[in-house]
């Protein structure tokens, strides 16, 4: 008998426990949703772009979602500098939600943006049309929020990071008999004159391997890596593209080369060196 009861009474003290942990987390997710927020898109198609985030501001301010900034998902993963200064920005802005919005599926996923990065693990993913439902759900009536500010009339996309620039070389650097240095993966029928090297901080490394330049690429939609980059080269437009980068190790001066048909990195590559 003293068995079952203390059974029973464990039993309810873990309920109870769980209860009030899931009351907490609900508690904080209600919260949270209403905090500054960046949106970071991923759309079908870029060419109708201020029409579809115009649509998409108008839902998510109309249930008193503070999205300041609109951005190209892409973007924020350009480089390490470029990502650094964008979460920069974000914490001098105050904004402490990414909302991850995917045209395709419709889906909105929230995460939280801490001083260095955003957190990996999201607090919220929910479809788009279920929005208004879910915060009807989630407060009384009596107890919604209500905004002292005014919400920003139209969507605000981010067009360049902030990152230190280097002099650019104007004129296609000669290779053929230089030793270059890659930091990705091998390639496909990958030019003899590349070796793979480790990405380091201090770039006399390399310059004591004996590689007088480094290749790699960067990954963005044309207007940000044109602004962040100073490409003037590159066309003025929101689509996706992908960028060999030529940087010679001691003046850290850059070439930066594009194909409008070429869209892989190992296509670029190869297009480049032969």
């Amino acid at each position: 008998m003293n068995m079952k009861l203390t059974y029973k009474i464990l039993l309810l003290t873990f309920f109870l426990g769980h209860e009030n942990s899931s009351n907490i987390a609900f508690a904080l997710q209600k919260k949270d949703i209403f905090k500054k927020s960046i949106l970071l898109y991923t759309l079908k198609n870029n060419s109708s772009l201020n029409k579809t985030l115009n649509e998409v501001h108008n839902r998510l301010t109309s249930k008193r979602l503070d999205v300041i900034h609109y951005i190209d998902s892409i973007n924020l993963y350009v480089s390490k500098d470029v990502t650094t200064s964008l979460i920069g920005y974000f914490n001098e802005r105050e904004i402490e939600n990414a909302i991850f919005y995917n045209q395709k599926n419709q889906n909105l996923i929230f995460y939280e943006v801490n001083k260095t990065a955003v957190n990996p693990s999201s607090f919220l993913e929910i479809h788009i049309d279920s929005l208004d439902v879910y915060i009807k759900n989630m407060f009384k009536s009596t107890e919604e929020p209500s905004t002292s500010f005014l919400l920003a009339p139209k969507p605000e996309i981010l067009t360049k990071a902030k990152v230190r620039l280097s002099n650019q070389i104007l004129i296609k650097p000669l290779l053929k008999k230089e030793k270059v240095g890659y930091t990705g993966n091998k390639i496909k029928n990958q030019p003899k004159n590349i070796v793979q090297i480790k990405e380091v901080e201090d770039y006399r490394y390399y310059y004591s391997e004996g590689i007088n330049y480094i290749v790699y690429t960067l990954k963005g939609t044309n207007d940000f890596l044109k602004k962040t980059y100073n490409i003037k080269s590159l066309p003025n437009n929101t689509l996706r593209n992908i960028i060999l980068v030529v940087e010679h190790t001691v003046t850290r001066n850059k070439y930066f080369f594009y194909s409008e048909k070429t869209k892989t990195e190992e296509d670029l590559i190869s297009v480049f060196f032969n």
